[in-house]
């Protein structure tokens, strides 16, 4: 959580992300999502957290959508929104300078229940010249 602060300006979710979390963040800025009829559609494929940051992300065309699911973001994608994976939000922080090493903040996800591929874990070392 503290990578997302500290690499985005802004960030945006809708309230049922904030649901899962549990906690509030004075930096996470809750917006509901206008477009139901969208978000209606999105429900029958996708589960709830999904679907909604899918239809919020639609309403700002410069958003960058930080999704894992797999199905999520090949329709994220079909729709044309720019994403980004857990992965590659630490791959940023480690090019612009937040963290100095992604293996320990990889390690320090799988030990919390995060699943990470073996090959997506050594691609993400490579990635970072580690």
């Amino acid at each position: 959580m503290d990578l997302l602060s500290s690499s985005f300006n802004q960030i945006l979710i809708p309230p049922q992300v904030q649901d899962e979390f549990g906690i509030a963040l004075n930096w996470l800025h809750i917006q509901e999502v206008r477009d139901k009829n969208l978000l209606l559609a999105l429900r029958v494929g996708l589960d709830e957290g999904e679907a909604v940051a899918i239809a919020l992300a639609m309403e700002y065309p410069e958003a960058i959508l930080i999704l894992d699911d797999l199905k999520a973001r090949t329709i994220a994608q079909q729709m044309g929104l720019k994403i980004m994976g857990t992965i590659g939000l630490i791959l940023r922080c480690k090019r612009t300078g937040i963290i100095s090493e992604v293996q320990p903040v990889l390690n320090q996800l799988q030990s919390v229940g995060f699943y990470i591929q073996d090959s997506l874990f050594q691609n993400a070392r490579i990635l970072a010249k580690e």
